[in-house]
């Protein structure tokens, strides 16, 4: 017992850490000047123009990615691998975290408003694109995850009873 509880709480450690690291990497992946720049010119205005270029249709960009993969290489590739790597985590930590059975609507739903979240914030505050895609392939890395933490308990369960 207390070894499954120490391994949650070194889990729910490794969570946090790896959230801050999620933000840092999307909402504030510029440099501090750049940064400062997009918040000291941030005003309504902006944010109205910047509403102009998300893109709120689904499989848009992934379609886009995909169609001139030749031509992206490296660009689309990245994109869409890893946006869907990013969330896989999430997957894996959160069942471990809420010690549960029936994980997997709450993983699923928490992964992808957190995403959601992401999005919109990057929306609001001008510090990315807001694409609704990111939060499809975000949602599959999270189903990838929680995929693999049923895969991995199924087999502790046998290994370690």
């Amino acid at each position: 017992m207390i070894k499954g509880k120490m391994f949650r709480i070194l889990t729910g450690i490794c969570f946090v850490i790896y959230l801050f690291f999620l933000i840092k990497l999307i909402i504030f992946k510029n440099p501090l000047e750049q940064t400062m720049e997009v918040v000291n010119g941030w005003s309504v205005e902006a944010v109205k123009a910047h509403l102009e270029t998300a893109n709120f249709t689904p499989f848009h960009t992934i379609r886009l990615y995909l169609r001139y993969w030749d031509r992206l290489g490296t660009i689309a590739f990245e994109n869409l691998v890893y946006n869907v790597v990013a969330f896989v985590p999430f997957g894996i930590a959160l069942p471990i975290l809420l010690n549960r059975k029936n994980t997997f609507l709450l993983t699923f739903l928490a992964g992808t408003l957190l995403s959601a979240a992401i999005e919109g914030t990057q929306l609001v505050t001008l510090l990315g694109e807001c694409d609704v895609d990111d939060v499809i392939l975000n949602a599959a890395g999270v189903l990838i995850g929680w995929g693999m933490y049923w895969v991995g308990s199924r087999i502790c369960r046998t290994w370690f009873g």
